[in-house]
């Protein structure tokens, strides 16, 4: 009785989560890699929050400034690292949203997306 209850609770969390979500979450999940962009994206807020806390405005509005490069270097930081983030899970959705069959014959966009997610985040 207690297996057949395990069983239809994890039958139902994997038809709520999507088709291999589970085994995506429990068996594939790096909490390592998660934990470091997580670090590096707070590195990069405390620094924009450094940044407008040391400076005027009018030094932010001047193009010609370091100010304002140092700026914009951080923000394309955070959106680069959004993109990724973004880029990953649709791979990720897509790849567990297609059948065995479907899953074979677009293993070669699958890779060739995975292997650039750059390209997808550029300008």
């Amino acid at each position: 009785m207690v297996l057949f209850l395990v069983y239809v609770s994890t039958h139902e969390l994997n038809l709520l989560f999507g088709d291999g979500e589970l085994y995506r979450l429990f068996f594939r999940w790096r909490s390592s890699e998660a934990k470091l962009t997580r670090r590096q994206r707070i590195r990069l807020l405390t620094r924009l929050n450094r940044l407008t806390e040391a400076n005027p405005i009018e030094a932010f509005s001047d193009r010609g400034s370091p100010v304002h490069a140092e700026l914009v270097d951080i923000l394309h930081a955070l959106a680069f690292a959004a993109c990724r983030r973004v880029s990953a899970r649709l791979i990720g959705s897509m790849t567990s949203a297609v059948g065995p069959s479907r899953r074979k014959s677009m293993s070669g966009l699958m890779s060739a997306i995975a292997g650039q997610p750059d390209s997808l985040c550029s300008p």
